[in-house]
């Protein structure tokens, strides 16, 4: 389900992504109503051009909110401020609702720590400037809008790109924070099943098997899914629609030379109304289970799955992380060959990629060669280790993430076993409810 957010031809790092899943009963007793939320707080690292352009990609179809007045769409808050700033459900889950200053419009999100620290002992805190979207300002590109995949044999591509332009770009060196609301036409899923028929003694019981996936299993589906329909259909013009998609989505956009995005805290919530049950979660990936939170205040009756992702929580899989630890032994200690830098910080199972890794931060310039065939560190690096500036936003750091940037998905799913800003997952799940 989880959005993915790209920046074509851009390094952008996420400090704070959560996605709310609420789960609800439908009108029909065999359909389930989903409510998506997206709070994501984007960081503009210094030396980087202003960013006024976000790519949306949903694995769902919708409508725009402005645009239709159906059920299924996306909203781009604030459409009202005060939404933000008052406990609603959509806030439930925070220490406290967000904070806002309207004299340099920024708010502040303030978010549980680690368990078991979820009631408050706890909490992080990120303030950035709100990012406003004007709605003329976004457009669903051709082929993928939600009128044309209607004429696609049932709705088989089932995507939504959106291009964004935020009318207050984000500055070097600012962070931001934005907020999507969106209502899919209906879960990825097998369709529900009635497990326990109707008769006079029990209600009719319903189960669902759906997923959850993060953003880099979005972007293969979608070509997986492209390939999938061409082959079925086979007319000209089917074909050449996909193929239109494949070049604005991969070839424009998320394989761009330098398209790279870095979740530093994800953070995923399952919540489901009383009488909804989440059951047998198989998660796979880079994603840890935090905890179940039942009955929390004002929401009676629901309960919360909470997990956890991004390269905070996998330090070792993260490219910036590992090289943050190589540029902190250089630092403290004299200069190292290769060799004994990989011995003394490669992760278990991971000396190759390692030595590669080094290898890279030569390239970027990280790393200088002596003639004592020791590693030293650039001087640019030391000062910026002198003056205690966070490496992950240097230009540095988007040189070397900019290296790991390959064409093919084929390459970035291997390189996923060595190094990676992108850390995947998937949790599969059912969901099992009474008529």
């Amino acid at each position: 389900m989880c959005m993915d957010v790209i920046v074509p031809g851009r390094c952008i790092n996420i400090d704070y992504y959560s996605e709310q899943i609420w789960i609800r009963k439908a009108n029909a007793p065999t359909d389930i109503s989903v409510t998506e939320v997206y709070d994501i707080c984007l960081s503009n690292p210094w030396g980087s051009p202003c960013l006024d352009t976000l790519w949306l990609l949903f694995p769902h179809d919708y409508t725009f909110l402005e645009k239709s007045k159906r059920k299924h769409t996306i909203e781009i808050w604030p459409m009202d401020m005060s939404l933000w700033t008052r406990q609603t459900d959509y806030n439930w889950l925070y220490v406290q609702v967000p904070k806002y200053s309207p004299s340099n419009n920024s708010i502040t999100w303030f978010f549980f720590g680690e368990p078991p620290h979820f009631q408050g002992q706890r909490y992080g805190a990120l303030t950035g400037k709100v990012l406003y979207c004007d709605t003329h300002n976004v457009d669903f590109p051709p082929f993928l809008n939600t009128d044309h995949i209607e004429t696609l044999a049932d709705r088989a591509i089932r995507k939504t790109l959106i291009h964004a332009t935020l009318s207050n770009p984000l500055l070097p060196g600012e962070r931001g924070w934005l907020r999507v609301v969106a209502n899919p036409r209906e879960l990825d899923a097998i369709p529900a099943r009635e497990i326990l028929p109707k008769n006079t003694s029990f209600p009719s019981q319903y189960e669902q098997r759906s997923a959850v996936s993060s953003s880099l299993i979005v972007r293969d589906a979608l070509l997986t899914k492209m390939e999938e329909y061409k082959e079925v259909a086979k007319a000209p013009k089917v074909v050449a629609d996909c193929e239109t998609i494949r070049d604005l989505v991969y070839h424009q956009g998320i394989s761009k030379k330098g398209t790279t995005i870095r979740i530093a805290d994800h953070r995923l919530a399952m919540i489901a109304e009383d009488g909804i049950e989440i059951c047998n979660l198989i998660p796979t990936g880079h994603i840890t289970f935090l905890c179940r939170v039942p009955h929390l205040e004002r929401r009676d009756g629901c309960t919360a799955l909470l997990w956890g992702g991004g390269s905070s929580r996998n330090h070792e899989y993260d490219i910036l992380y590992n090289a943050q630890r190589i540029i902190d032994m250089i630092y403290h200690t004299p200069p190292k060959s290769s060799f004994d830098i990989a011995v003394a910080l490669a992760p278990s199972g991971k000396h190759e990629a390692f030595s590669k890794l080094i290898e890279m931060m030569k390239k970027a310039g990280i790393l200088v060669p002596t003639i004592e065939e020791t590693l030293n560190l650039n001087e640019a690096v030391r000062e910026s280790k002198d003056k205690h500036e966070d490496f992950t936003c240097s230009p540095f750091a988007t040189r070397l993430r900019n290296m790991y940037s390959l064409p093919s998905m084929e390459e970035q799913l291997s390189l996923l076993s060595e190094f990676s800003d992108l850390h995947p997952f998937q949790i599969e799940f059912t969901l099992k409810w009474f008529a």
